[in-house]
């Protein structure tokens, strides 16, 4: 019975060959404007080339191991001789004092523990001499006081609660005498104007809605009068003509599209006279060189999302991604 069918197929395939090859060739496909709809992608700000840069992500069939760069008008698909595989659930984050993006972790049916780094180029993959557990939907964020890359939590064999920092080289496990709960899918980005790294929510064994800082030594846990309610995958970044730290959206029960920011000392809502609508899973970065927060995709009930936004001022502007 197997033969068999095994030989019909063959022959099947055989036939729809020369049926193919009988038919004119069609013309070929257009090349790819923009990234294809997707959640749960990598992506930072490249301040050396003044580009964003996005990596991965997936959709409810397949992950994605693409980079593209976004100038503020139109997104690029680059070829890079390496790259990472395809993945999603990664954290990324632009390293200023040595001009890279790095990549920790993800996802593709299992948590990955790689560390990449990206020139503009092309990506490179680090042998570091310690590194984190493989894990995925970390808290990563460069911390300019300090010149590295922090590194919180995420999911993995548990939920971890552990503090790394990345010098360019190689990573080095902190311990600080305070910390968050273990969790993952938290909002973290870098305050500069405080100069303290500053982590939001997350998921774990319940979903969070504690606010913290990162000093360069030590956690502090924050009890401003206003907050966001508990959430989980949404996006966070810092507003650098602003001064502000902006979230947006998440999971708290449901999907959520509210506007956050942080002064340093209390959360204030935000009503914008426009918004992307509610998503998770969202990628969001800030934009120097155009001075705007940029979100990319997210997932929204039962599927990916494709239109990029930019937050100018009060307000937030659709740029579509096509």
């Amino acid at each position: 019975m197997i033969r068999s069918g095994m030989t019909r197929l063959v022959a099947a395939a055989a036939v729809m060959v020369v049926v193919a090859a009988l038919v004119p060739a069609g013309p070929a496909a257009a090349a790819p404007t923009a990234p294809s709809p997707r959640y749960d992608a990598g992506m930072a700000y490249d301040a050396a080339r003044g580009q964003v840069v996005l990596f991965g992500g997936q959709d409810a069939s397949s992950f994605f191991g693409d980079t593209w760069t976004w100038d503020g008008a139109a997104w690029t698909l680059r070829t890079p001789a390496h790259s990472p595989p395809p993945m999603c659930c990664m954290g990324m984050a632009y390293d200023a004092a040595r001009g890279q993006v790095v990549l920790f972790g993800g996802y593709d049916f299992a948590p990955i523990g790689d560390t990449w780094t990206w020139d503009g180029t092309d990506w490179t993959l680090r042998s570091p001499a310690h590194s984190p557990p493989a894990r995925d939907l970390v808290g990563m964020v460069y911390d300019d006081a300090h010149r590295q890359v922090v590194l919180f939590g995420g999911a993995g064999s548990r939920f971890f609660d552990d503090t790394w920092t990345w010098n360019g080289t190689d990573w080095k496990r902190r311990r600080p005498a305070h910390s968050p709960l273990g969790r993952y899918g938290m909002g973290m980005a870098y305050d500069a104007a405080h100069g303290r790294v500053v982590l939001f929510g997350g998921g774990g064994r319940s979903t969070l809605g504690d606010t913290w800082t990162w000093d360069g030594t030590d956690w502090t846990q924050h009890t401003p009068v206003n907050s966001p309610r508990r959430r989980k995958d949404m996006g966070m970044a810092y507003d650098t003509g602003r001064g502000r730290v902006v979230l947006f959206g998440g999971f708290g029960l449901i999907r959520l599209g509210d506007t956050w920011t942080w002064n340093g000392t209390d959360w204030k809502k935000r009503h914008p006279g426009h918004s992307p609508a509610a998503r998770l899973d969202t990628a969001m970065a800030y934009d120097a060189a155009r001075g705007r927060v940029g979100l990319f995709g997210g997932f929204a009930c039962c599927s990916a999302l494709y239109v990029s936004w930019t937050r100018i001022g009060p307000f937030l502007y659709q740029h579509p991604a096509v």
